[in-house]
């Protein structure tokens, strides 16, 4: 059974990983790995609605405006349908830890903001990210399936049912025969 929805992280999992306390702040970073966007078209081809959540605190940091973060986030969900791989919608979350928002991953805000947008049940969607961050975020929103794109079972604590894959094509075989009730 396919989900009703995939959630997906943005830094990490649709653009490549940036090293920490780095920040995608110019067009030169937006770049996609074929594999990647071989994911995406099979997803888009099963006809699933794809949404990226993603925190972005390069903001809430000063190190970005937030007309200049979404910006850039705009242009990469242009790229993304010039490949025919629409988002069908996203959300950002500009703050640091210390601002103890709701929509900062590990919280599930963005996630439950998404779903009672578009009128979707959580058991029903997967998230897919790749930061424990990620998968908490999905555990605590309710999302059927949790996957995290890793090496090996990472050593900061996940939901036990989380699925860890390398990466983002691997993990499409999975997410399509997950259960989703």
């Amino acid at each position: 059974m396919k989900p009703a929805a995939v959630f997906l992280d943005r830094d990490g999992v649709i653009t490549p990983a940036l090293p920490k306390d780095t920040y995608l702040t110019d067009e030169s970073g937006i770049v996609f790995d074929p594999k990647v966007i071989e994911a995406l078209k099979i997803l888009v081809a099963k006809k699933i609605p794809l949404f990226i959540f993603s925190n972005q605190s390069c903001v809430g940091q000063g190190i970005i405006s937030e007309e200049r973060c979404n910006a850039l986030h705009a242009r990469i969900i242009k790229k993304l349908a010039e490949r025919n791989i629409p988002i069908k919608d996203s959300r950002l979350c500009p703050h640091v830890d210390t601002d103890d928002c709701a929509c900062r991953k590990p919280k599930p805000g963005m996630l439950l903001d998404l779903c009672k947008a578009h009128d979707l049940d959580p058991k029903r969607t997967a998230v897919i990210g790749d930061t424990e961050r990620d998968v908490v975020a999905g555990e605590q929103a309710g999302a059927g399936c949790l996957i995290l794109l890793h090496a090996s079972w990472p050593t900061d604590p996940v939901p036990l049912r989380t699925i860890v894959v390398p990466t983002l094509l691997e993990s499409i075989p999975l997410l399509l025969t997950h259960s989703y009730v």
